[in-house]
């Protein structure tokens, strides 16, 4: 079952080995279309409600209609879940801007192509979250904004995957892109954050970055605490001199971050301030899920 679960494709529910998608799709020819990836806890899934409003924000941007409303999709995150017997998984919402002949101006009247999948949680190792992750600095530049707004979750995602390749040929396990200014904008995965004299610092969002849903709830908790929260354009060498860094992601939640570019990254341990936001992280997390 696990190899082969029910989907949700185009209106039914079918197996995922069932699911065919047609060469003449846009999706697959241009990366035409947008996605979310939600993540569900106990059965319930996290800020369901801002995941769709950043889906439909997206398909907005690109002129992409969508065949249901949010309450639609999200009864449908929801039976998935129950359809495959997960509690706790991650949900990818996927929608193409359907089949078109080859060329790249028919575009009218097309039905989309959708595609909801859910799979078991693959979380970090917890040894992750007890020493950190390594970073680099790649020189995969972040997509320029008057190219692809950053406010767009593309389904064409070979800028991070360029960057992440990047990265890991260096021996790290996330790239940061810097944007086409020079500064720091977000990982391949993720959003940045890092401490320095008690105040935590994060790139804005002129940055160039996708204004993440954990990000938000991490600024939030922050502020909530009595914490400084910094939001602006940052250099590359203040993240250098960072007393403790960590990057937030649906998967991730929040990770430590130890090494940058092989070099230690204050104590080389995540601090207490980081200790402390993941630890509040987790009681926001299971209230909002109560509520």
């Amino acid at each position: 079952m696990r190899d082969n679960p029910i989907i949700f494709f185009n209106g039914r529910w079918i197996r995922l080995k069932s699911a065919r998608i047609s060469p003449l799709d846009r999706g697959f020819l241009y990366g035409d279309g947008v996605f979310e990836t939600l993540r569900a806890y106990d059965g319930k899934i996290f800020k369901l409600e801002l995941h769709l409003q950043r889906l439909f924000c997206s398909a907005k941007r690109i002129a992409l209609s969508f065949p249901m409303t949010a309450h639609k999709f999200g009864s449908i995150a929801r039976s998935i879940l129950i359809k495959n017997s997960l509690k706790n998984g991650i949900v990818r919402i996927t929608c193409s801007r359907g089949v078109t002949p080859l060329g790249k101006d028919r575009v009218r009247s097309i039905p989309p192509t959708l595609i909801v999948t859910a799979f078991p949680v693959i979380p970090s190792a917890d040894s992750l979250y007890r020493k950190g992750i390594s970073l680099a600095l790649v020189k995969t530049i972040r997509n320029h904004p008057a190219a692809i707004p950053n406010e767009i979750k593309s389904a064409n995602f070979l800028n991070n995957i360029l960057a992440k390749r990047e990265a890991t040929l260096s021996g790290a396990d996330e790239g940061i892109l810097l944007n086409y200014r020079g500064y720091l904008s977000e990982g391949t995965i993720s959003n940045l954050f890092f401490v320095r004299q008690g105040k935590l610092y994060t790139p804005s969002l002129k940055s160039g970055i996708l204004e993440g849903i954990t990000r938000n709830c991490v600024i939030e908790i922050a502020k909530q605490s009595g914490m400084p929260v910094i939001e602006r354009l940052i250099r590359p060498d203040e993240l250098k001199n960072a007393e403790e860094c960590f990057v937030t992601s649906t998967g991730y939640e929040i990770m430590p971050a130890t090494k940058l570019n092989g070099k230690v990254i204050g104590k080389g341990k995540p601090g207490k301030t980081t200790q402390r936001l993941m630890a509040l992280f987790r009681t926001y997390r299971s209230r909002s899920l109560e509520s």
